[in-house]
């Protein structure tokens, strides 16, 4: 066999071992992306108690961005081939996240007032880490039947 011909075929070899590994990597990317964002929050918010509801408010609004961007939408619509999310997603959740602020400097009262009838908050107005999820859809929720 020509040394040419051996080089090429190592060459194909090695091209699909990396496609194949490439492949695998980025189904994996997928499968965890989901637990992401929580995970920051969650590994933070474990240590405490009971955390000051005005200390989760970017976490609440963040998430709510999140879920209103990108809901009705396929994960091919959401993320890139290589599982990043796609940059007109990344502005959409910014443009939301901005008018979910505004939303809550106005409605800001009426929203804590439904976390403690919810009983989501305790009587000082703390969040408890179980509950964090819970008050984020809550604000989701709020938002929407406010819009």
């Amino acid at each position: 066999m020509d040394s040419n011909a051996l080089l090429i075929i190592v060459m194909i070899f090695i091209t699909v071992a990396l496609s194949i590994g490439s492949f695998v990597l980025a189904k994996k990317q997928r499968k965890n992306r989901a637990s992401d964002i929580s995970r920051q929050y969650t590994g933070r918010i474990s240590r405490k108690k009971n955390i000051p509801l005005k200390e989760m408010y970017p976490y609440l609004i963040g998430y709510a961005a999140n879920k209103l961007s990108t809901e009705n939408k396929t994960n091919e619509m959401v993320y890139t081939p290589a599982g990043h999310l796609r940059d007109d997603i990344k502005t959409d959740i910014a443009e939301k996240r901005l008018e979910i602020q505004d939303f809550l400097t106005t409605y800001q009262p009426e929203f804590e007032k439904r976390l403690k009838v919810g009983r989501f908050v305790d009587a000082s107005g703390k969040l408890p880490p179980e509950n964090v999820n819970l008050a984020a859809d809550e604000l989701y929720n709020f938002y929407k039947e406010s819009m």
